[in-house]
């Protein structure tokens, strides 16, 4: 027994899902108290379920790195592993650059499509709540502050090489905690003032969070030796990037088909008031897949690295331990049905 504590307290891979797990645990709770404060913080449904379906849209830029973050976190593992930094440097220069100007050129687009679009009409909200040009103003505050984190994000592929995988967990949950207390204090009657407000929080709570990491990162000692200098578009770094990126972005486009438009089409069939429902329901139902994904994600850089060193058995090993916890989930899931009615009275009274 003492000789699988020592095993487990010196294994990274076991103190990161543990440390995601409470994170995530904080997480649900902070999810549990969120949405009867949205639903008073927005005092119209259709207004809560079009602020939804926006975030769902705007989220969509997340996908537009073409696989950068999910190449450039395995490159990392590499390079660390044979103790390569200034070749990880450069992957790190390569990936700011390149998602910083596929960044710019997303906000541009955004605000193009912004002007001539009747957004009030696309997310089914009356201009009776949101007057268009509030809506309008909205959304392009929401969209730069998503393409900010969308570079910012970068800094996570760096946590992920580093086998520190709860750390951008806590960034997640400072985020959501932030979002919590400001819909506990803010009150505004006015629709279109709040849901401005909003966005301009949403845009500081994601963002604020991932610029204090990536200052802390990049000030320890690994983080200074691999800490980009300026920025650099190197034809072989980018090749190498882009040719494993591709593969990671069309799962993640197929990904965006499959889960990601769910709001928008439900807004476009049967309004924005049942974006509302339909979240309630997925809020539940999503608590055991994000508690397997995220203690799958540390797992990740460790199979990486398992490929590096060729350990066929740990590989085989980690295989089966995953496809149990995926087991284990999907019964948990339904466990949960019978009890749903009696939860959603306790939660949402």
């Amino acid at each position: 027994m003492r000789q699988l504590l020592k095993k487990l307290k010196n294994n990274d891979v076991s103190k990161n899902v543990i440390g995601i797990f409470i994170i995530k645990m904080l997480s649900l709770c902070v999810s549990f108290f969120s949405m009867p404060l949205y639903l008073k913080y927005f005092q119209e449904k259709s207004v809560l379920g079009a602020w939804y379906t926006l975030l769902s849209i705007v989220n969509w830029i997340y996908i537009f790195d073409f696989g950068m973050g999910n190449s450039l976190r395995n490159k990392l593992v590499k390079s660390l592993e044979q103790k390569q930094y200034h070749e990880a440097r450069k992957y790190i220069e390569t990936s700011y650059t390149m998602i910083g100007i596929i960044g710019l050129a997303l906000v541009i687009i955004c605000m193009l499509g912004v002007i001539f679009a009747d957004i009030n009409k696309m997310l089914d909200v009356s201009s009776q709540w949101i007057a268009a040009r509030q809506l309008k103003k909205a959304v392009i505050i929401l969209a730069i502050g998503i393409v900010a984190c969308f570079s910012l994000k970068t800094i996570n592929a760096v946590l992920f090489a580093f086998q520190k995988a709860a750390i951008t967990s806590i960034s997640t949950l400072v985020s959501s905690a932030t979002m919590l207390l400001f819909i506990l204090f803010y009150n505004n009657a006015n629709q279109s003032d709040a849901f401005i407000v909003l966005s301009v929080v949403h845009a500081v709570a994601i963002c604020a969070p991932l610029l204090i990491t990536t200052f802390i990162v990049f000030s320890t000692n690994v983080g200074k030796m691999i800490r980009p200098h300026g920025l650099s578009l190197k034809k072989e770094n980018v090749n190498e990037l882009m040719v494993l990126g591709v593969g990671f972005f069309a799962i993640q486009l197929m990904a965006l088909f499959v889960i990601s438009t769910n709001e928008l089409m439900i807004t476009s069939f049967f309004g924005s008031s049942e974006v509302v429902e339909y979240s309630i329901y997925h809020k539940v139902f999503n608590m055991a897949s994000s508690v397997f994904i995220l203690a799958a994600t540390p797992v990740w850089s460790k199979i990486t690295q398992y490929i590096v060193k060729k350990d066929v058995f740990n590989l085989k090993k980690t295989y089966r331990i995953l496809m149990l916890c995926g087991v284990l989930a999907t019964g948990l899931i339904f466990l949960m049905i019978p009890m749903l009615q009696i939860g959603f009275n306790l939660w949402l009274r």
